[in-house]
């Protein structure tokens, strides 16, 4: 499937905040990028989550999401595309 840009964004965001293999973050942390756009982020993480980019992991009251390799891949791709 191909990303549209905004999920693009936040796969690229979600690489920034989520530094290492095991981090995890809720969906807060990424749509703190976004101001005003909460919910397309979190459409986008279910997306990106779906696709296999990022893994939901249930936290007590919350969803965070962790990056997969295949995540971390697309991110050195964007990242090359990008420079």
């Amino acid at each position: 499937m191909v990303l549209r840009e905004f999920d693009e964004s936040v796969l690229l965001v979600a690489c920034q905040t989520l530094s290492g293999k095991a981090d995890h973050k809720p969906k807060e942390a990424f749509a703190r990028r976004f101001p005003g756009k909460g919910d397309k982020v979190r459409r986008s993480l279910e997306l990106l989550a779906r696709e296999g980019y990022l893994q939901k992991h249930p936290t007590g009251s919350s969803m965070t999401y962790q990056m997969t390799d295949i995540g971390r891949a697309k991110c050195r791709e964007l990242r090359d595309a990008l420079a």
